[in-house]
């Protein structure tokens, strides 16, 4: 048996909130691939020892901001439970990290260099604050970044 090259096509369906991967024969992704408008290439090395668990977590990191889906509200809470959840939340940087969540969708949607790095002071602010989401994403933030970079450079196809 002959050894066949795949790609991994990953899609999220809004409507089931599902991810579903496809290991595809490389040659029958070219037409995809050629369709795509560019792509956005980085040496294996660039995310750390291949196979390691920092590779991995930064791959999939890359492609959560990559993939293009809905973020959906929580459900409404009761009036003191907001107000509890509100000052609780502003001490720990949350509402930072949200606005910065909206600025990195919208940085990518409308290719703005400007909200991009609106979105970077906003994510240091919540990690400085103690924010742990935001702490965490600051640690890929470089990798997120350049990517981001580049696709907002390309512009739409």
């Amino acid at each position: 048996m002959s050894y066949v090259k795949r790609d991994l096509l990953v899609h999220f369906d809004d409507a089931s909130g599902q991810y579903s991967f496809f290991a595809v024969d490389a040659t029958d992704a070219t037409p995809l691939r050629a369709a795509a408008g560019g792509k956005l290439a980085a040496d294996a090395s660039f995310f750390g020892d291949p196979g390691s668990a920092q590779a991995e977590q930064a791959i999939g990191r890359l492609l959560l901001t990559l993939l293009d889906r809905a973020y959906v509200a929580a459900p409404p809470a009761s009036p003191d439970t907001q107000t509890a959840s509100a000052q609780a939340a502003i001490a720990a940087g949350a509402a930072e990290f949200a606005q910065f969540v909206e600025l990195q969708s919208r940085a990518m949607k409308e290719y703005s260099a400007d909200l991009l790095a609106k979105a970077e002071d906003l994510l240091k602010a919540a990690a400085s604050l103690g924010h742990e989401d935001a702490a965490e994403m600051l640690k890929d933030w470089p990798t997120v970044k350049i990517v981001s970079q580049k696709l907002i450079a390309r512009g739409p196809h």
